[in-house]
């Protein structure tokens, strides 16, 4: 496993009295994505009358856009066109870069991901989808193989490495029948059939309100396969970073990071250290 890191990524603090969305137990936790060998591929959606700029390469989910297509589309008001961007996140650079924008046709709209044990040489092609469908992929797409093997609509038995690859597909009405183009290139989603997740738990909630001066503690904790191994996990790998929406904040966001590179697998947050909103990061890289 080697160059394997595990992300987690921390809803923002807010200096206002904003709620945070609530998650699965333990209380004041969150939860990370499935663990990674490094290399990470999302699409993300916006709705807008014009096609947006492209997003700026960032740690996690850009200003404005959204992870699903219920979450681009409004409860009320004028709905405008959806459009989408695929980003990709090497383990070298560590920031998703996206895709520029674009335009998804159609009134039934849906992302779609495959799964494959085999070592795929080429991007995955062909495919189609039904929206009435359980599940919807109906014909999966093919690759070129260094080993024998298929695409899945879910994820196979084994322990050789998991590759994915995912895409958008759209059809007019909610009974459609609608081609798969556009998957993404595959990336290494787990090895050795092993999973991990990285929890984020704060000791006094997730919001900071406006002129009080509150503080909280945040402990990392690596579960693999479901059991706590964060003890045997050397503090040395534990890296936090913080990513602030108005980079104001004394010290700056650089010279906070740098001081949280190595060493600590929980820390202390004071709400001075939160102008307006910040998203805290913690990764565990392996030795």
């Amino acid at each position: 496993m080697d160059g394997v890191t595990w992300v987690c990524k921390l809803a923002h603090t807010s200096t206002g009295s904003i709620l945070l969305p609530v998650l699965p137990s333990p209380s004041n936790s969150y939860w990370s994505i499935r663990s990674v060998s490094g290399d990470s591929v999302d699409i993300i959606f916006i709705r807008s009358s014009t096609q947006p700029l492209t997003p700026e390469d960032s740690l996690g989910l850009p200003l404005g856009w959204f992870t699903d297509v219920e979450g681009a589309t409004p409860g009320s008001g004028t709905v405008h066109t959806l459009w989408s961007s695929i980003g990709t996140k090497n383990s070298a650079e560590g920031l998703y870069t996206w895709n520029t924008p674009v335009q998804v046709e159609g009134q039934s709209i849906a992302e779609v991901t495959v799964y494959t044990r085999g070592v795929p040489s080429s991007t995955p092609t062909g495919g189609t989808y039904r929206f009435d469908a359980t599940p919807g992929i109906e014909v999966l797409p093919t690759s070129s193989w260094t080993t024998v093997s298929t695409w899945h609509a879910s994820i196979p038995a084994g322990s050789t490495p998991l590759y994915v690859s995912k895409a958008v597909v759209s059809a007019y009405g909610n009974n459609g029948e609608a081609p798969i183009t556009g998957w993404t290139v595959p990336v290494i989603s787990m090895r050795d059939g092993e999973g991990y997740i990285l929890v984020v738990e704060s000791s006094n909630g997730n919001v900071f309100k406006t002129d009080e001066t509150q503080t909280t503690i945040l402990s990392a904790i690596l579960f693999k396969n479901g059991t706590d191994i964060t003890s045997l996990i050397n503090s040395s790998r534990f890296k936090w970073t913080r990513q602030s929406r108005v980079d104001n904040a004394t010290p700056n966001d650089a010279t906070w990071n740098s001081t949280h590179l190595t060493g600590y697998k929980t820390i202390s947050l004071s709400s001075s250290e939160v102008l307006h909103s910040a998203t805290f990061f913690c990764e565990v890289e392996e030795e």
